[in-house]
């Protein structure tokens, strides 16, 4: 008995820090990606119109990078393919890789397109925090890029 009981509150204690730091849940017809965009509005004490237009040019940068973002994880897997192969083909694996550096350059370049408008829509302290929150440029690699490029 006192075994079982040990055994609950040790898994209570040593999960509540991780059910604490879990993602909440998008309540009924609200989508993940709006719940993030409402918490950044918070973050940044923007009004409705603000959270709007954060919303919208978050979306129009989204638009344009799907298809970029689609080509990218299907050379991938094509690169992939080709260096497991028995014999891989050199030409094919340097034109895979040459494609997948273009890709990356233009994912950076609408990332660094996105920041520019952003900056010029929000005050530079909300810009600031925008920039902290990490979340907002997706990956924390496009981040560092990101950061680096606006030194």
């Amino acid at each position: 008995m006192k075994r079982t009981l040990l055994m609950g509150l040790l898994t209570l204690f040593t999960a509540a820090p991780l059910l604490a730091h879990a993602e909440p849940v998008a309540p009924a017809g609200e989508s993940r990606e709006e719940m993030r965009i409402d918490r950044l509005a918070g973050k940044l004490g923007l009004d409705a119109a603000g959270e709007a237009k954060l919303e919208q040019t978050f979306q129009k940068f989204r638009s344009q990078m799907a298809p970029i973002r689609q080509d990218l994880r299907s050379t991938r897997e094509s690169l992939r393919a080709e260096l497991s192969s028995a014999q891989p083909d050199e030409s094919k694996v340097s034109a895979l890789t040459t494609r997948l550096q273009g890709d990356r350059q233009q994912m950076l370049a609408v990332a660094q397109q996105r920041s520019a408008e952003l900056k010029s829509e929000l005050t530079p302290s909300q810009y600031a925090k925008l920039v902290l929150s990490a979340r907002h440029f997706g990956r924390r690699g496009m981040h560092k890029q990101h950061e680096s490029s606006e030194q």
